[in-house]
């Protein structure tokens, strides 16, 4: 097609908007707003600009009710044709075309690439309220794009790619910033799911403390509060800003998180085993999406072997006084603790936890009642197989023996409907004030990797 028969069909096309609007302002008696690209060249859309639009719409809809440019829903339009995509619809307020056209200005201004983006005000008889400024060349900025135009300051293809590369970068830095904000909304929905599953044996609850005279769910929710944001700013460092993460790095992020967690609950343990746990689960999550690799647990169990090294190497294994090191002592058993867990490549997540989540179809969007089942199936199934340093801790070998087994029976019943065997697992519990709080860990860790697995907008940036 020549340059000739182009210039045709995007005038025709731009008459063909021009009369849609001007209908649409005669049936609804209103002025109208209309948002479309400035787009060089043609073809006027594709995949990118297709994306780039509809996400500038949602922005600018959100900026227009907050400046109160009050649109009618029932007005609205969206035509596609030569001249690219355009959005339309009346507005009821402000009644002054002028105030509308002040407003939208100012979201071209604010926003990043606003030089991309026209927004028009249309008045009552069909008329084009223009602000009379002349509007900055794309790569010159400070020469009018009109200036640029005339004395083909730049070709075509320039600005094409020009524009073609800021919206790529722009539209890759939003995606980057969704998938941070979906992983820190995944690792919170994973903590709150956890802490308020109810009944549990011997653990904290929303309506008792289990075995534990020292904490109650009040605890758990203000350390969880406190925590929540070490895993955004952990997020956001590894997929927006592409930081790289040493163990000493990772470590100092979780001393950090401890401080938090002992402050907002007066020096309480509540989540000392899980911060541990979960920078580690957190850090590979966000390492495997940021390079563009499958969560499979084969990727994950890879990712987290560089640690390995580093997590044997601590001077502190033998010195700390945590559960897990005490009972290590006591026991001799290298398999005990979250450390030995993960040293192990997470056994209880991918052979317990997680098949038992799949196995239900767990959903964030489930009932309170199907969580409830589901989670309770989770957590018996992986007590069933771990050797949880706090039942040690607190018990010893042939309470935690017997703690599996009684998981495993209740597991059982709870497939067909027999709630008995659990609830007298609760209750045994509590009486031996025993707690399984590493499997509430591990519970964690499985909610989060799942939920991760299965959420579609965790897919790589493909335009």
């Amino acid at each position: 097609m020549d340059v000739n028969d182009i210039r045709i069909k995007i005038l025709a096309a731009k008459e063909e908007t021009y009369l849609a609007k001007c209908r649409a302002v005669q049936k609804y008696q209103l002025p109208l707003v209309s948002l479309a690209l400035n787009i060089p060249g043609w073809p006027k859309s594709n995949k990118q600009l297709r994306h780039f639009f509809f996400g500038t719409l949602a922005e600018f809809k959100s900026f227009t009710l907050a400046n109160r440019l009050i649109i009618s829903d029932h007005t609205e339009q969206i035509i596609e044709n030569d001249n690219g995509l355009v959005y339309f619809c009346g507005f009821k307020f402000p009644e002054s075309a002028a105030e509308a056209k002040s407003i939208t200005e100012k979201f071209e201004t604010s926003h990043q690439l606003g030089r991309f983006i026209d927004v028009d005000i249309i008045d009552k008889e069909c008329q084009i309220i223009s602000s009379g400024k002349e509007k900055p060349c794309f790569i010159c900025h400070s020469k009018s794009a009109v200036n640029c135009m005339r004395k083909k300051n730049h070709s075509i293809n320039e600005l094409k790619q020009f524009q073609h590369d800021s919206i790529h970068n722009y539209l890759f830095q939003k995606h980057k910033e969704k998938q941070s904000e979906i992983l820190s909304e995944l690792m919170l929905n994973a903590l709150l799911a956890e802490i308020s599953l109810f009944p549990k044996p011997g653990l904290v609850t929303p309506i008792d403390s289990g075995s534990h005279s020292d904490m109650d769910y009040n605890s758990f929710l203000q350390s969880t509060s406190a925590i929540s944001n070490i895993f955004t700013k952990l997020f956001g460092e590894i997929i927006i800003e592409e930081k790289a993460f040493t163990f000493e790095s990772l470590r100092a992020l979780g001393i950090e998180a401890e401080v938090k967690m002992k402050n907002a609950t007066g020096n309480l343990n509540t989540h000392k085993g899980a911060i541990f746990l979960l920078i580690i689960i957190g850090y590979t999550i966000a390492n495997l999406v940021r390079n563009k690799m499958e969560l499979s647990p084969a990727n994950i169990k890879n990712t987290i072997k560089k640690f390995y090294a580093a997590i044997n190497a601590d001077p502190l294994n033998n010195l700390a006084n945590t559960h897990g090191n005490k009972v290590r002592k006591n026991t001799q058993n290298p398999k005990i603790g979250i450390k030995a867990e993960i040293l192990n490549g997470l056994p209880s997540i991918f052979e317990a936890g997680i098949p038992q989540l799949y196995l239900n179809q767990f959903s964030l969007r489930n009932t309170s009642k199907e969580k409830q089942i589901t989670l309770i199936k989770t957590l018996l199934s992986i007590m069933s197989i771990l050797d949880d340093s706090n039942i040690l801790y607190r018990g010893n070998e042939k309470k935690l023996q017997l703690i599996k087994e009684k998981s495993n029976i209740a597991l059982q019943a709870l497939i067909n409907n027999n709630w008995e065997p659990y609830e007298n697992l609760c209750i045994w519990t509590k009486n031996k004030n025993l707690s399984p709080g590493g499997a509430a860990d591990i519970l964690v860790g499985s909610i989060f990797i799942y939920l991760c697995q299965i959420n579609p907008n965790l897919k790589t940036y493909e335009l």
